[in-house]
C-alpha cells in the first residue's frame, strides 16, 4: 500500500519540503535557489528541481514528485506547482518528513530577507533583498537601542510569559511622516534577527477569513507587517474603509484567540488619530513610537555617513545652512547620496535644490532643532 500527501505549494510548507527535500536529495541535478550564511561562510541554498525523485529518510524512501501545470500555464499565464509526497511504509513516516523539514527551515540563515504578500489567504513571494544592517538606520535619540532591547527581551523571555499566563506576542505601532524610517527600521529588524517579511495591504479581496487563515500560515521566522492600519478605520480623507477585514478581525489576531504564538507584529499609519482607541489600549499595541522630521544629531549622523571623505566642520556648515527647513530622512539622504562625491561648496550651492525637495516651506517661526 502506498500512502499519499499532497503538498500546497503556495503556503509556506511547501517551501520547507521543497527547500528540506534539495538538501537530502542524491542526484546529479538540483534546483539553486540563492546562498545561507553561518559563521561568515556562504553555502548554496539547494531546492528539489522538477520531477520525481526518491529522498532516502529514516531507513526508508519518501517519493517526492514535483510538476507544473501545463494547462493552467497555457490557459492563464500562471504558473501553478503540484508537489506530492509518497511512502510505502506508513503516513507516519510522512508527517516525520514534513517535520524535519520544518525544523530544518529554522536553521539555515540566508544573506537576504525574503518578503512574502498574502493573496487570498496564501503567501506569495514578493521579492528577496539583501538584508541591512541595523547601524545603518538612524532614529532620534536612543530609540533605535529601545526598540530593538525590548525586541531581545520578548524573544528572550517565552517561560517567563508562558509562567505568568501572558500571551506570547509582541505588537509594535509605528506612527508617523511618510518617509521618516519606519519601513527601513522593519527591514534591519528582520535583518538582524534572520527573519523574513509577511506583509498585509489591505484591500477588498481580504476578508477575516482570509487574514486569519494566512496569520496561522506564517513561516515560524516571520515578522507580520501590517502596512497602513489606519485603512482599516478609513481612509485619508475621511472616506469608508477600502478593506473586507473587519475591525474584530484585527483585534482577534493581535491579542484574541486568533492570535499566533510567539509572532512579532508591526504596524505602520501616517495618521494615528484615525486609529481607534481600542487598537491603542495597552495589552494590544505593546510599543509605540512615533516618527518626526529629522533632527540635528540625525542630520549630523547621515552627513558623515552619506558624503565620503566628509569632516566635522563640513557637516556642522551644512546643518547651520539647513536649520530653516523641516525635512525627512528620506529627502535627505536622497540629497546627500545624489551629492556623496561633492565638496562642501559645492553642497551649498545646491541648497536651493534641497529647499525645492523640502517643498521650499522654510519654518523661520520655530527654529528646526529647538
Amino acid at each position: 500500500m502506498v500512502y499519499k500527501v499532497d503538498i500546497n505549494t503556495e503556503r509556506t510548507i511547501g517551501e520547507h519540503v521543497l527547500r528540506y527535500a534539495g538538501s537530502i536529495l542524491e542526484s546529479n541535478y538540483y534546483f539553486i535557489d540563492g546562498f545561507s550564511k553561518s559563521d561568515n561562510k556562504y553555502k548554496v541554498i539547494q531546492k528539489l528541481p522538477l520531477g520525481s525523485h526518491q529522498l532516502p529518510f529514516r531507513e526508508g524512501i519518501i517519493q517526492a514528485n514535483y510538476s507544473m501545470d501545463q494547462v493552467c500555464l497555457q490557459n492563464s499565464g500562471v504558473r501553478a506547482y503540484s508537489l506530492t509526497l509518497e511512502s510505502s511504509k506508513d503516513l507516519q513516516h510522512i508527517y516525520d518528513f514534513l517535520e524535519e523539514a520544518r525544523i530544518h527551515s529554522l536553521n539555515y540563515k540566508s544573506d537576504k530577507v525574503t518578503c512574502r504578500v498574502m493573496k487570498r489567504g496564501f503567501w506569495s513571494e514578493l521579492s528577496s533583498l539583501p538584508k541591512r544592517s541595523i547601524e545603518s538606520v538612524i532614529l532620534d535619540g536612543d530609540n533605535k537601542q529601545k526598540i530593538m532591547d525590548d525586541i531581545e527581551s520578548f524573544i528572550n523571555t517565552e517561560e517567563e510569559y508562558l509562567d505568568k499566563g501572558i500571551p506570547y506576542k509582541r505588537n509594535y505601532l509605528l506612527e508617523g511622516l511618510p518617509g521618516t524610517g519606519k519601513t527601513s527600521l522593519i527591514f534591519a529588524i528582520a535583518s538582524h534577527l534572520d527573519m523574513d517579511l509577511c506583509i498585509i495591504n489591505f484591500s477588498n479581496s481580504v476578508d477575516d477569513i482570509n487574514f486569519m487563515d494566512a496569520i496561522s500560515n506564517m513561516n515560524d521566522k516571520s515578522i507580520l507587517v501590517l502596512e497602513d492600519i489606519d485603512c482599516v478605520f478609513g481612509g485619508r480623507n475621511g472616506e469608508i474603509a477600502k478593506t473586507g477585514i473587519t475591525f474584530g478581525g484585527i483585534l482577534n489576531v493581535l491579542d484574541g484567540i486568533g492570535r499566533k504564538h510567539k509572532l512579532i507584529t508591526f504596524m505602520t499609519t501616517n495618521f494615528v488619530d484615525n486609529l481607534d482607541s481600542a487598537l491603542l489600549r495597552a495589552g494590544r499595541i505593546d510599543y509605540k513610537l512615533n516618527f518626526d522630521y529629522s533632527n540635528e544629531d540625525q542630520a549630523k549622523h547621515m552627513f558623515l555617513k552619506l558624503v565620503n571623505g566628509s569632516k566635522e566642520s563640513e557637516c556642522q556648515q551644512f546643518i547651520d545652512r539647513v536649520s530653516m527647513y523641516k525635512y525627512t530622512p528620506a529627502i535627505l539622504q536622497k540629497f546627500l547620496f545624489k551629492h556623496r562625491n561633492d565638496s562642501i561648496d559645492v553642497i551649498l550651492k545646491n541648497i536651493d535644490e534641497f529647499s525645492e525637495m523640502c517643498g521650499d516651506n522654510p519654518d523661520k517661526s520655530i527654529g528646526m532643532y529647538m
